[in-house]
């Protein structure tokens, strides 16, 4: 059992590390980078991939991973066996129902984040002042409430921009309202080209993440090499 439990914690640490290298990544350009909404939940969706796939069904759904385990081994059911099969059907139908709701769920939530782009290793004020030049390069009347850019409803069919900043992690997300109209293709488009443009201060962000993936994985390999000994040990023996 301490040993299906280690399996478990690498199993949930594993892709964190490798997330939290990919995040170091982008915030060690010395450019901001534009990332679709999709992709930047699929990352998400990377790092808790080691929960949602193998920490709750098998750790926390132990019935139903040694129900799998025996008919595994032992093949399905005869038909003397009633009570053993429906058991055995109840499980798959059970494993089915979970990981179904969760493509579902991933599938809905990447569809949602159709309507934002995140923008990794910016200062706010410098967004700001890219996204007034490309406004004005492209000749879009707006004007400014808040934290909405308001677009001309005649020029972009009601499209309004939000713009959520969060200056201790140098990040930004755009959030998109309205009609998803072709100026927001030419709005993201021209914006990409603006902040290639502009170069972006040392970010320590990027070493705190590089520094966490970095000692994920460490754990993680040294958890395999374990594990590798152990098992060479039982054969051994």
């Amino acid at each position: 059992m301490p040993l299906f439990l280690f399996r478990l914690f690498l199993a949930f640490i594993f892709p964190i590390g490798i997330y939290c290298l990919i995040l170091g990544a982008l915030n060690r350009r010395d450019r901001p980078v534009l990332v679709s909404g999709p992709w930047d939940f699929a990352g998400v969706l990377f790092a808790a991939s080691g929960v949602l796939l193998v920490v709750v069904p098998f750790g926390m759904l132990p019935s139903l991973h040694e129900h799998w385990q025996f008919y595994r081994l032992m093949g399905h059911p005869g038909t003397g066996e009633e009570r053993g099969g429906v058991t055995y059907i109840l499980s798959l139908g059970l494993w089915f129902l979970y990981y179904a709701g969760v493509i579902l769920s991933a599938v809905w939530m990447l569809n949602r984040r159709r309507a934002i782009t995140a923008v990794y290793n910016v200062d706010s004020s410098v967004l700001e002042v890219g996204l007034s030049r490309v406004l004005e390069r492209l000749g879009l009347p707006w004007r400014r409430s808040g934290n909405y850019f308001l677009l001309s409803p005649a020029a972009s069919n009601g499209l309004a921009l939000e713009l959520e900043s969060f200056p201790p992690l140098r990040h930004a997300t755009l959030r998109w309202h309205g009609a998803d109209a072709p100026s927001r293709q030419a709005i993201e488009k021209e914006l990409e080209m603006v902040l290639a443009g502009m170069s972006a201060s040392e970010n320590s962000v990027a070493g705190w993440f590089f520094s966490l993936g970095a000692s994920v994985m460490l754990v993680t390999l040294a958890g395999v090499a374990f594990l590798v000994f152990v098992n060479w040990r039982r054969i051994r023996g």
